[in-house]
């Protein structure tokens, strides 16, 4: 339906963002009744409509939402290929810190998937997009966190609590107790 305004000349039109918040809310609802099927027919609708519009940040934030979907529902492989859309539309729209994002929650699956190495590559891909801005503190340190897990399954001990290591000043300055003490929890877990 997005599309279809497209067409008709209204990409930007209160309709469509109508529309926009309509599939989202539906998506919700059935997620919330358990339709999976039918929340992910809302969520790809939402992003072909946005690609259709030329609304490329729109389209990019439902595909990140398609995408999280199609990991908790266990279709881990398709997950992986629409965060491989969202880090080209990211990257094409000059969005960094949204492209490291896609990029850790793309790790997260790859390391469910059980290829350990790939996932450290990811994460540290997403670190070196995150590193020149001053404003992701926050993103760094939760990356870096995931990271220092994922070298800990590697059996890289040293480096994982080197990282860590550098997240615990930022969760303090940041007054992020859940991570302090998540970060705390792996450390500890990786020295016993």
């Amino acid at each position: 339906e997005l599309a279809r305004l497209h067409e008709l000349g209204l990409p930007n039109t209160i309709e469509a963002d109508r529309l926009e918040r309509r599939l989202q809310l539906e998506a919700r609802l059935c997620q919330d009744a358990g339709d999976v099927e039918g929340e992910l027919a809302a969520l790809e609708q939402e992003a072909e409509g946005h690609r259709a519009a030329q609304r490329f940040g729109d389209a990019a934030d439902a595909a990140m939402r398609l995408a999280r979907a199609l990991g908790s529902s266990g279709r881990t492989d398709e997950a992986i290929a629409t965060y491989d859309r969202c880090l080209e539309l990211w990257s094409e729209l000059g969005e960094p810190r949204r492209e490291a994002q896609a990029r850790s929650n793309r790790a997260n699956l790859i390391l469910r998937k059980g290829d350990r190495r790939a996932a450290v590559e990811e994460y540290r891909a997403g670190l070196e997009l995150l590193a020149a801005i001053d404003e992701a503190r926050v993103d760094r340190t939760q990356v870096g966190y995931n990271l220092a897990l994922a070298l800990k399954e590697l059996g890289e001990h040293e480096a994982a609590l080197n990282v860590l290591g550098d997240a615990i000043p930022v969760a303090r300055e940041i007054h992020n107790p859940g991570l302090l003490c998540r970060i705390y929890n792996a450390r500890g877990a990786i020295q016993d």
